[in-house]
């Protein structure tokens, strides 16, 4: 098997994850700017209710889309989703404690928060059986 066949799934998570983020992000600093919501958390949490029904149907389309459907995976995502808003947000409020600048806390969650949902992804919302190969008929 070659290594981009191996992963594959990775490297569509990858594509997907940074158009989601770029996305995220485009829409926080659109509604803070353009002043329809000033205050950026509040921003963050409106871009994250758009984007987050959009980053399920583009990774259940294109990350996982060897994998069977099952409804469950919607709410299985969101909670997923819940949980990385939260460690975001409580990486950022760490930073203070800790001397940090957020930018900091921002880099920190760009490398854990990607890893550790990729598994949980893969093993319980779309209960893939293989994480670095897509499954292929035979």
């Amino acid at each position: 098997m070659g290594l981009f066949r191996r992963f594959e799934r990775v490297v569509r998570y990858g594509g997907v994850g940074a158009a989601m983020a770029l996305l995220y992000s485009g829409l926080t600093a659109g509604l803070v700017m353009s002043r329809i919501i000033a205050w950026p958390i509040g921003a963050s949490l409106a871009a994250s209710l758009v984007v987050i029904p959009i980053s399920f149907l583009t990774h259940r389309a294109i990350t996982y889309r060897d994998t069977t459907y099952a409804p469950v995976q919607w709410l299985r995502f969101s909670v997923i989703a819940a949980a990385t808003l939260a460690i975001n947000v409580g990486l950022v409020a760490l930073a203070g404690p800790l001397h940090a600048p957020y930018w900091a806390a921002l880099v920190v969650g760009w490398f854990v928060v990607p890893l550790a949902t990729y598994f949980i992804n893969g093993l319980w919302v779309f209960r893939t059986r293989r994480l670095f190969a897509v499954d292929r008929a035979p």
